[in-house]
């Protein structure tokens, strides 16, 4: 009587998936710019060549807004865990002293006249999954702002206008890069006869336009 030997099944490896990233809009020497989702090119090839090599990662995430947007915006718990698992990724980016510095506007609940805490209970999600600590918050104020929210400001005058969005700094590194040397503002005339050391320096310095020039190193 004939047995066959029982032969295992044979496994066949299954090649990592490769994704591959958004189409490039345009070139510059400058670098290159992508359309498309955010985590399709963080999970590419290209964004991988740039593990701990960047220095600053500056960003303006979709608001948490409480109603629907025609983009396609996220809301509530889905919003938070949306924006947590960028956390890891972005990290990973940064050289050990690099920085990350995030845009994020308040939110209100819906239909009352009370603030939404979903923009920090996200701040928080996102510093906890990437590992960050929260160097400093700054306050983008711009006055030009329509009033909003329209009922609360405009129709029964209850509340002020939200004219100004929040700036978070992070890092994985207690002492990231940077030096407020570089932010010094033209001095007043007062203080610059009393100073008497004006230079083209701190002129320059003073034309900075954004926090993402000042935090990155010459």
């Amino acid at each position: 009587m004939n047995r066959r030997k029982a032969t295992r099944p044979k496994t066949v490896k299954q090649k990592p998936k490769v994704v591959k990233p958004p189409p490039v809009v345009y070139r510059t020497g400058r670098g290159a710019m992508y359309r498309g989702f955010a985590e399709q090119f963080l999970e590419s090839p290209v964004a991988k060549r740039y593990k701990g090599k960047i220095q600053l990662i500056f960003t303006s995430p979709p608001f948490p807004l409480n109603r629907k947007k025609k983009y396609g915006n996220l809301l509530g718990q889905k919003y938070i865990r949306w924006l947590k698992k960028f956390a890891p990724l972005l990290a990973n980016l940064l050289t050990p002293t690099g920085s990350i510095v995030l845009e994020m506007g308040n939110a209100w609940e819906s239909g009352k006249p009370v603030m939404s805490t979903l923009a920090l209970e996200a701040l928080l999600a996102f510093l906890k999954g990437g590992k960050l600590n929260l160097a400093q918050q700054f306050i983008c104020h711009n006055p030009a702002r329509l009033p909003s929210p329209a009922q609360w400001v405009n129709v029964e005058r209850i509340r002020l206008k939200d004219s100004y969005t929040h700036l978070w700094w992070m890092a994985p590194s207690e002492r990231p890069y940077a030096d407020n040397r570089r932010l010094h503002c033209e001095h007043s005339k007062p203080a610059q006869r009393h100073d008497g050391r004006r230079s083209e320096e701190r002129t320059i310095a003073a034309r900075l336009s954004c926090l993402l020039t000042r935090l990155a190193p010459q």
